[in-house]
């Protein structure tokens, strides 16, 4: 066994479940001269940590801060949560565990029956926290710690909306709080004035996710474009009753949009269809939307009203269906496929390139490009195009040229797979 490998699994077994950590620079006995190795023999040992051990280590000295910075520990991406007294920093340990880190006045009081070791109390993060400061300014004192020492993605900003002491404002105020990639606005009640302030607020590139929580129903920013509800990149509103359908036409260049409980229509989501079909640029990647168990079963009744108007193919991937309209321009757009599927309590929208081999549920195995049924939507739209002109033409000659055509297309489609069910053109099978 190596040196450095008998460090290692000393050091391990010495801050291993040692919450007094802290405190190990004054035991002159049992302590072992870490900050008299070479650094990079040091170095080594702290690369072997874990981000739980990296943290407590940090804590001892501002020398040990030091080494430990230089040893680019990742922490992932940060959480920080406010929920008054109980806020906290939340670092990811593992896949299925994290380091919690609470400085609030009472959080020790209220953590003291727990024997966890992963949660790290206010007084063990005293050497990061001023104790003339608030919970919520402390708060941002750790997560500047956790971002100065350790290599760290975007962090996620949570606030839990029963909070008594802080508000949105306070929060967002925080400048150090406001570089978040997610925002996720939990457990209470917006009012309109709050809504107001994340519109205004909430910049373009960042996620804004609303989950467990009331929006006013009839919520209108009356200072800003309808554009401003759906700028954010990510977006999760899980009481979605403010939507409109005029919201819904200012989409552009989104990546994932979850709606809960709405009041739109099939009519609506109709004219949402339309809009993907003729926009010029990309909408979104992902798009679901919660629907009633009358309004989302698959009946004839309601596919007519949601396909009204539109060329849809229905077609088979990973084992299901789903009904697939292609988008009239191709350029500047990057997804020219929109796969439709219809469930009781859902709606969900895909948009794919005809170019893009699709995951299956084996990661190591892609499924076929979108190529061939976009080619049949654009025969289907040919084919939708010379029935409208053969139904007002007046010319017996020319409708005798577009029955011929008709009849080539009608091939063509046959050579490719397609066949009528219900009246529906069908590629493919499960």
């Amino acid at each position: 066994m190596s040196m450095t490998s008998s460090l290692l699994k000393w050091i391990t077994s010495l801050f291993k479940l040692r919450p007094e950590m802290v405190e190990l620079k004054n035991e002159k006995c049992s302590t072992f001269p870490l900050g008299k190795l070479p650094f990079l023999a040091l170095q080594e040992v702290i690369r072997n940590m874990d981000i739980q051990e990296g943290i407590r280590l940090a804590l001892t000295s501002r020398k040990m801060g030091f080494y430990v910075k230089y040893s680019r520990l990742s922490a992932g991406c940060p959480i920080v949560t406010i929920k008054d007294e109980m806020s906290n920093v939340i670092v990811k340990l593992s896949n299925i565990a994290s380091v919690f880190l609470y400085n609030g006045f009472n959080a020790d009081e209220k953590l003291e029956k727990t024997d966890k070791d992963n949660y790290i109390r206010r007084r063990e993060l005293a050497p990061w926290l001023n104790p003339t400061l608030s919970t919520l300014q402390n708060t941002q004192n750790i997560l500047v710690q956790i971002q100065n020492t350790f290599k760290c993605g975007r962090f996620r900003l949570v606030i839990d909306l029963r909070c008594i002491q802080t508000t949105i404002k306070n929060v967002l105020s925080v400048s150090d709080f406001q570089n978040f990639e997610t925002l996720n606005l939990i457990k209470g009640k917006l009012k309109e004035e709050d809504m107001n302030y994340l519109m205004e607020n909430v910049k373009e590139d960042q996620d804004l996710h609303i989950l467990d929580t009331e929006i006013p129903n009839n919520y209108y920013h009356t200072n800003v474009s309808f554009q401003y509800m759906f700028k954010f990149y990510d977006i999760v509103y899980e009481d979605a009753r403010f939507v409109k359908i005029e919201h819904l036409l200012t989409i552009k260049n989104n990546f994932i949009i979850s709606l809960g409980k709405n009041n739109l229509t099939l009519s609506d989501i109709n004219t949402f269809l339309k809009y993907w079909i003729n926009s010029e640029c990309d909408l979104f990647k992902k798009m679901t939307i919660k629907t009633t168990e009358e309004i989302g079963e698959e009946t004839e009744s309601n596919l007519d009203i949601l396909f009204n108007g539109l060329v849809v193919l229905k077609g088979f991937r990973f084992g299901w269906e789903s009904w697939l309209i292609a988008a009239k321009s191709v350029e500047p757009r990057k997804t020219h496929i929109l796969c439709f599927e219809l469930y009781p309590e859902e709606i969900c929208l895909y948009a794919h390139s005809i170019e893009e081999r699709l995951l299956t549920e084996d990661p190591k195995v892609d499924d076929e490009p979108y190529e061939p049924e976009f080619e049949i939507l654009k025969l289907l739209e040919k084919k939708k195009d010379l029935e409208e002109t053969m139904r007002i033409e007046e010319n017996n000659e020319r409708k005798l040229e577009i029955e011929k055509e008709l009849e080539e297309l009608d091939l063509q489609l046959l050579e490719k797979g397609v066949r009528m069910e219900q009246g529906r053109h069908v590629f493919g099978s499960v």
